[in-house]
């Protein structure tokens, strides 16, 4: 009978000891799981670095067809060419034209300017390009951002380009 009871009492202390030794083990793997979530996660939200906009741009007529004809009617119109740095994994960009950035936080303020979707592919010289056909003359502000495993960036530093004539044009830092 002592020898079963203290049997009995040394299983007792055993399981107690087990659980006691393994409730640490299996909080510390909840926890080691649950920090590993939230920082893949937190990796995930972070979005990639938004694209740098070249400083210089290109304007050109507004020619249409297959010969690149001036289009009748729309002699006195203008394009500009923009571009920017590729990004790694890109999925897409987007181009905000004559948009109100908050340059601090990179966001759109309301709804101002135009907003254009360009494909990852899509490129001019080696380059992602965004064409504005029928640019307004003047200032045109342009900012991009770029959405990667499906979240955008921050928008780009803006770019000014003044569209008076057919040429290369350069970033103008007097603001709109």
């Amino acid at each position: 009978r002592h020898a079963s009871r203290a049997r009995a009492l040394r299983l007792t202390n055993k399981r107690r000891f087990i659980t006691f030794t393994r409730a640490p083990n299996v909080t510390n793997m909840i926890m080691i799981k649950t920090i590993t979530l939230l920082a893949a996660v937190a990796t995930s939200l972070v979005s990639a670095t938004p694209p740098i906009v070249g400083l210089d741009a290109r304007v050109k007529q507004h020619r249409g067809g297959s010969h690149g004809d001036l289009v009748t009617g729309e002699e006195d119109l203008l394009k500009i060419i923009i571009n920017w740095e590729a990004v790694n994994g890109a999925e897409k960009y987007e181009v905000c034209h004559n948009c109100v950035i908050n340059e601090a936080t990179g966001e759109r303020e309301g709804d101002s300017g135009t907003l254009n979707e360009v494909a990852a592919d899509f490129t001019c010289g080696g380059r992602p390009c965004h064409i504005l056909k029928g640019a307004p003359r003047g200032k045109n502000r342009y900012n991009v951002r770029v959405s990667t495993k499906g979240y955008w960036s921050k928008y780009s530093k803006h770019r000014n380009f003044n569209v008076a004539e057919v040429g290369d044009v350069q970033h103008e830092h007097d603001e709109l």
